[in-house]
């Protein structure tokens, strides 16, 4: 219909950190000041239900970005970075917020942006090492073992999402920012856009 639909308005949405769809739902993070001291502030998770029509504060006095909701809608990835500035990969409750899973990271790097595997048993996300760049990784969540996918380097990927053997992501590799995608089993590498 080339109309747009106002669906919530909200000064507090963090821009850098993108939404994530899933079925009829979507969860973002939103910046939220404590009421009480100004200086401290929370990173809360929230969703929309495009058939409801409904907002919901799913998390309260937390500090979790980059939210992933999971295929079948009942899980959300998020990355925590606490009040001791410590980095964590985190699987909550797409319902009430509960932690159901943590996984450490015991050389605290930077995470970022967690993508579900369509079956919900993988999730791809970046670290970045202070000397060595970043890495893309995917990690088995019943067994928590983790897989380099690509090992530390200076190349500045974005935004990966796994679908099937291949994740997908954004690099200025050759320039000028392109899709690429890598084959999980092989670590082979295709550009798949070419953008002038």
């Amino acid at each position: 219909t080339k109309k747009e639909e106002v669906l919530y308005k909200s000064y507090f949405i963090n821009e850098d950190c993108p939404f994530s769809i899933s079925g009829n739902k979507m969860v973002w993070a939103e910046s939220h000041a404590d009421k009480r001291w100004g200086n401290q502030s929370f990173s809360v998770i929230m969703s929309y239900d495009f058939i409801t029509k409904k907002v919901k504060q799913i998390t309260k006095y937390t500090r979790y970005y980059s939210p992933s909701l999971s295929g079948d809608m009942k899980q959300i990835a998020v990355v925590e970075y606490n009040s001791d500035n410590q980095f964590s990969l985190l699987i909550l409750n797409a319902d009430d917020g509960t932690i159901i899973k943590k996984f450490e990271n015991t050389e605290n790097e930077f995470i970022q942006t967690p993508s579900w595997s369509d079956d919900n048993k993988n999730i791809v996300f970046l670290k970045t090492h202070i000397k060595n760049g970043k890495a893309l990784l995917m990690i088995e969540i019943e067994s928590g073992s983790i897989k380099n996918i690509t090992g530390y380097c200076a190349e500045n990927i974005l935004y990966p999402v796994i679908s099937g053997n291949f994740i997908y992501y954004d690099s200025p590799l050759s320039g000028i920012d392109n899709i690429y995608a890598i084959d999980t089993r092989t670590k082979n590498k295709y550009q798949i856009i070419s953008e002038k």
